[in-house]
């Protein structure tokens, strides 16, 4: 709850997408089934988290965007250069 509130709570990632129903972050997804399963994530989201698993979750997230990116609308007759 500490990492949520800290973190989720105020990134845009965090919003339930309306068509998958889960949230757009990998890292918030991770926590919230091992808080409701055996409170374990896995290796991978603790690396990017640059967690130990040892002590308290309280760091600020690395990845935590607290707004969205604009995007712009491509028309029609726009072809992206690479």
């Amino acid at each position: 709850m500490v990492w949520t509130e800290r973190n989720c709570d105020r990134c845009w990632k965090a919003k339930v997408s309306e068509l998958t129903q889960r949230s757009r972050c990998p890292i918030e997804n991770a926590i919230a089934r091992g808080a409701i399963s055996d409170g374990t994530i896995p290796q991978r989201i603790a690396k990017r988290l640059g967690w130990d698993g040892k002590t308290y979750l309280e760091t600020d997230c690395q990845e935590r965007e607290e707004t969205r990116p604009k995007t712009h609308k491509k028309t029609p007759n726009q072809i992206e250069l690479l």
